[in-house]
Protein backbone atom coordinates (compact mmCIF):
# COMPACT_ATOMS: atom_id res chain seq x y z
CA UNK A 1 0.00 0.00 0.00
CA UNK A 2 1.90 2.87 -1.19
CA UNK A 3 0.26 5.83 0.33
CA UNK A 4 -0.14 4.54 4.11
CA UNK A 5 -1.00 6.48 6.75
CA UNK A 6 -0.48 3.82 9.41
CA UNK A 7 2.76 5.83 10.91
CA UNK A 8 0.83 8.64 12.81
CA UNK A 9 5.23 9.47 13.45
CA UNK A 10 5.21 10.73 9.65
CA UNK A 11 4.34 14.55 10.89
CA UNK A 12 6.66 14.69 13.70
CA UNK A 13 9.33 16.05 11.94
CA UNK A 14 7.44 18.39 10.10
CA UNK A 15 6.49 19.86 13.83
CA UNK A 16 9.82 19.38 14.53
CA UNK A 17 10.92 21.50 11.73
CA UNK A 18 8.17 24.44 12.31
CA UNK A 19 9.49 24.40 15.91
CA UNK A 20 13.23 25.11 14.86
CA UNK A 21 11.91 27.71 12.36
CA UNK A 22 9.30 29.49 14.92
CA UNK A 23 12.68 29.49 17.69
CA UNK A 24 14.61 31.11 15.12
CA UNK A 25 12.49 34.13 14.15
CA UNK A 26 12.30 34.87 17.94
CA UNK A 27 16.28 34.64 17.96
CA UNK A 28 15.70 37.02 15.26
CA UNK A 29 13.51 39.32 17.02
CA UNK A 30 15.87 39.22 20.08
CA UNK A 31 18.63 40.94 18.04
CA UNK A 32 20.54 37.70 18.36
CA UNK A 33 23.56 38.05 15.84
CA UNK A 34 22.81 36.29 12.46
CA UNK A 35 25.40 34.39 12.39
CA UNK A 36 23.77 32.60 15.25
CA UNK A 37 20.23 32.07 14.24
CA UNK A 38 21.51 30.31 10.61
CA UNK A 39 24.29 28.17 12.43
CA UNK A 40 20.96 27.38 14.80
CA UNK A 41 18.84 26.52 11.84
CA UNK A 42 21.76 24.69 9.98
CA UNK A 43 22.46 22.30 13.23
CA UNK A 44 18.88 21.71 14.44
CA UNK A 45 17.91 21.28 10.98
CA UNK A 46 20.47 18.86 9.80
CA UNK A 47 19.34 17.23 13.37
CA UNK A 48 15.38 16.50 12.35
CA UNK A 49 16.48 15.74 8.92
CA UNK A 50 18.83 12.90 10.25
CA UNK A 51 16.31 11.68 13.09
CA UNK A 52 13.87 11.69 10.49
CA UNK A 53 15.46 8.37 9.12
CA UNK A 54 14.43 6.35 12.46
CA UNK A 55 10.68 7.76 11.84
CA UNK A 56 10.06 7.07 8.19
CA UNK A 57 9.60 3.41 7.56
CA UNK A 58 8.66 4.21 3.10
CA UNK A 59 9.71 6.21 0.63
CA UNK A 60 5.98 7.52 0.33
CA UNK A 61 6.19 8.80 4.17
CA UNK A 62 8.88 10.66 3.03
CA UNK A 63 7.01 12.23 0.54
CA UNK A 64 4.42 12.99 1.89
CA UNK A 65 6.18 14.97 4.86
CA UNK A 66 8.54 16.70 2.29
CA UNK A 67 4.92 17.79 0.42
CA UNK A 68 2.97 18.63 3.64
CA UNK A 69 5.85 21.36 5.12
CA UNK A 70 6.46 22.92 1.62
CA UNK A 71 2.58 23.18 1.39
CA UNK A 72 2.52 24.83 4.44
CA UNK A 73 5.34 26.89 4.38
CA UNK A 74 3.59 27.84 0.90
CA UNK A 75 0.28 29.02 2.78
CA UNK A 76 2.11 30.54 5.15
CA UNK A 77 4.20 32.83 2.22
CA UNK A 78 1.18 34.36 1.58
CA UNK A 79 1.61 38.88 1.75
CA UNK A 80 0.00 39.20 5.55
CA UNK A 81 2.55 36.64 7.07
CA UNK A 82 5.44 36.52 4.11
CA UNK A 83 7.69 33.29 6.09
CA UNK A 84 9.62 32.33 3.23
CA UNK A 85 10.85 35.79 2.40
CA UNK A 86 11.62 36.28 6.25
CA UNK A 87 13.50 32.92 6.50
CA UNK A 88 15.61 34.40 3.71
CA UNK A 89 16.38 37.38 5.20
CA UNK A 90 17.54 35.86 8.49
CA UNK A 91 19.73 32.90 7.17
CA UNK A 92 21.30 35.70 4.74
CA UNK A 93 24.89 36.30 5.77
CA UNK A 94 25.89 40.11 6.64
CA UNK A 95 27.94 40.58 3.32
CA UNK A 96 25.69 38.99 1.46
CA UNK A 97 22.61 39.42 -0.64
CA UNK A 98 19.38 37.63 -0.31
CA UNK A 99 19.57 36.87 -3.83
CA UNK A 100 22.55 34.32 -3.36
CA UNK A 101 20.80 32.80 -0.48
CA UNK A 102 17.78 32.44 -2.05
CA UNK A 103 19.69 30.55 -5.32
CA UNK A 104 21.27 28.59 -2.74
CA UNK A 105 18.21 27.25 -1.26
CA UNK A 106 16.98 26.24 -4.18
CA UNK A 107 20.00 24.66 -5.88
CA UNK A 108 20.10 22.27 -2.62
Amino acid sequence: MPWSFSNPLIFLPVLAGYVIIAIALLLHVQATPRWFVRKFMHIFGQLVIVLSVFVFKEVSEVILAVLTFLIILAVLSVPPLRLFFRLIEISTRENEKEESTLASVFMA
